[in-house]
This record gives structure tokens, sequence and C-alpha cells, in this order.
């Protein structure tokens, strides 16, 4: 029998929050929800995070964190760029279909706007999985298995745009369709620039 990981209390707290994220926005987050949901007083949660914006900050690292590991443990196996920026699309999209409120979190205007230390997390992990985007494109093109003429930037800036329009389309229509039944829909047309 396969045992379950340990999580830390830190862990649990930022799974709660996301869970309210998920359902109600993160409008809605605040810390005496998180306590009641997972049975503990909202001054106990004050030991672990000093504000919501830690927690919050804390919860964008681990979303960081496990995306990251997830894509790694998948594009470990592909050869071919191709290959692997389909399997990162593929892991993106089912990322998010299991964890709703990660890209509420991620996308908050509250995030974006009102904690300089959020916007810049967030504006790294950006710029970083762009840049990690855009170095399998590049090999790609190295390796001639795409257009020479290829604009790595643009094409890497699609790629990301169709996982957030995606998402947007996806939780706009009370999650109605499946997103990982879209990948090779996407891909199709994706791929479509890259030859």
């Amino acid at each position: 029998m396969a045992t379950e990981k340990k999580i830390s209390r830190k862990q649990q707290i930022a799974k709660a929050a996301l869970k309210i994220i998920a359902s109600e926005g993160i409008q809605s987050l605040v810390m005496i929800k998180i306590a009641k949901l997972i049975g503990l007083t909202d001054a106990a949660l004050y030991k672990h995070f000093n504000t919501k914006n830690d927690m919050l900050l804390f919860m964008v690292e681990e979303i960081e964190n496990s995306l990251i590991n997830n894509i790694e443990k998948k594009i470990d196996m592909q050869a071919d760029a191709c290959d692997k920026l389909k399997s990162i699309l593929f892991v993106h999209l089912s990322f998010i279909e299991k964890n709703i409120g990660i890209p509420r979190v991620l996308f908050s205007e509250a995030i974006q706007f009102q904690d300089k230390r959020l916007r810049d997390k967030i504006a790294g992990i950006i710029t970083q999985y762009m840049d990690y985007i855009k170095n399998i494109i590049q090999q790609a093109v190295d390796k001639g298995c795409v257009r020479k003429d290829l604009d790595v930037d643009a094409a890497a800036i699609m790629y990301m745009g169709i996982i957030q329009a995606t998402f947007i389309l996806w939780s706009t229509s009370d999650f109605s369709f499946p997103l990982t039944g879209k990948v090779d829909q996407l891909w199709a047309t994706f791929s479509k620039c890259l030859y």
C-alpha cells in the first residue's frame, strides 16, 4: 500500500485557502474561514503566517514548485522539443484542472497590484516559465524541427496565451469541459505556427 506524503501545517493551511479561493474567489479569503475549514483558531494560523499576504506568498511558491516538478517529470521522457511542448501543455492544463484555485491566485488583481513581494514573485515565475518555453522552442529551431524563421519570443507568448485563455474560457463556463480534453485541438492549431 502506498503511503501518503505527509504535508506540513503550512501546506494544510495553503490547501484550505486554495479550496476557499476555488469556490468563492480570492476576495472571500479570510483567516477565520481558513481556520474553521481545518479546525484551528484564527490565532493559531498567525503562528504560521504573520499576514494573509505571507500565506499567499507561500502558496505561490508551493504552486511554482509543484507545477515545475510535474512538468520536469513528464518532459524527462521526451527527446523531441515539440513533444516536450505538447507534454508541458497537457501537464499545465491538467494541473489547473486538479487545482482550480491556482489561476485565481496567480492572476488575481489583489495580488498583482497590492503587494510588491507577491507581484515580484509572480513576475519572476512567469519570466522563468517563459524563458523555459523559449529555450525549448529555440532547441526545436536549432535542430530544424520547426521553421528557421520562427520568432521564438512571439511563439512563447502565444503558447502562454493558450494556457491562460483556455483557463478563462473554462472558468467562465463553470468548468463545463475537461481542460485536458482540449490539448490535442490546441496543440494542432499552435503547431501550425511552428512549421
